[in-house]
Parts: C-alpha cells; structure tokens; sequence
C-alpha cells in the first residue's frame, strides 16, 4: 500500500465517524419524545422507606 493509500483510509474512516456523530445528533432529535415517554410509562421498582430517626 502506498502512502496515498493510508491517506485514503484515514480520510474514510473521519468521515465515517463525523457522519455517525450527525447521524446520532438527527436520530436524538426524532427519538427523544419516545424515550421521555418509555421514562415516565416504564414501572418504577419500590423505593426502600425513609428511616424513621424519631
């Protein structure tokens, strides 16, 4: 492989992780009504009681 080469992958391998990071940062703004509501709807385990200090 010539230097060129190494170039090519190194520049391929940017792109792909800079359009992974806008694909995330778009997909965050479609999703994010859904996970609020997975939040609030999903059942919450029993908190353990206060103990009572009196």
């Amino acid at each position: 492989m010539t230097a060129l080469d190494y170039f090519a992958w190194v520049v391929l391998v940017v792109l792909i992780i800079t359009v992974a990071g806008w694909m995330g940062a778009l997909m965050v703004g479609v999703f994010w009504p859904l996970a609020l509501i997975w939040a609030f709807a999903k059942q919450q385990s029993e908190a353990p009681k206060p103990l009572s200090s009196f």
